[in-house]
């Protein structure tokens, strides 16, 4: 899969994890960060983009990040995979530097309530309905 970064970005050293997505200039909150040719399902899928608990890039649309925050030139951009990741069997020991870290992050996190308010309306398409079809928690 391959995918189309804003002219601002750059790939390289990343300080969570060996390559990463970095804003080379400054990148307002809204701003089309990365266009994915097609939809992402797999962390493959995410290419360079590493995962955070506490992303600055949420969906808007099945192919396309947004950034969630305005973006200082040098951060790393970071999207959280279970906005898009549904694999039951997908686990990923997280080692990002949040206050939210989950240490362990799974193709069930969608199912959390707290992570369904924080990233209401930047859910991949798919999980978004996977959300709106669960029965409501008892």
């Amino acid at each position: 899969m391959s995918a189309t970064l804003h002219e601002h970005v750059a790939v390289d050293i990343s300080s969570v994890a060996g390559q990463g997505v970095l804003a080379a200039a400054r990148i307002a909150a809204g701003t089309v960060v990365v266009t994915f040719d097609a939809p992402v399902s797999t962390v493959t899928d995410f290419g360079s983009l590493n995962h955070s608990c506490d992303p600055d890039l949420g969906w808007d649309g099945a192919t396309t990040l947004v950034a969630l925050r305005d973006v200082a030139a040098g951060e790393e951009l970071t999207a959280d995979y279970s906005t898009a990741i549904t694999d039951r069997e997908f686990v990923l020991r997280c080692h990002c530097p949040s206050s939210r870290c989950r240490q362990m992050v799974t193709g069930d996190d969608w199912q959390i309530r707290q992570l369904q308010q924080r990233y209401a309306g930047h859910w991949h398409p798919d999980v978004q309905r996977r959300i709106d079809e669960a029965p409501p928690a008892a």
